[in-house]
């Protein structure tokens, strides 16, 4: 992907702090409709979501 692997754990790391916090933030302001807990869960772990989304940028593939 164009840098090393303590980059890539650095880079990690500050992602899923950021996105665990905006996730907080939006769970409070949301009105529920289903319990706390309720509805499908992602099938992929931020970390992964973040290597897929870098592998993407860097090839500009379009997964068909």
């Amino acid at each position: 992907m164009g840098i090393n692997y303590e980059q890539l754990e650095k880079l990690l790391k500050q992602a899923i702090k950021l996105y665990e916090g905006r996730q907080e933030l939006a769970s409070k302001k949301k009105v529920r409709i289903i319990a706390s807990g309720g509805g499908r869960s992602p099938l992929l772990s931020p970390s992964e979501q973040i290597i897929l989304t870098l592998t993407y940028l860097r090839h500009l593939t379009t997964f068909n």
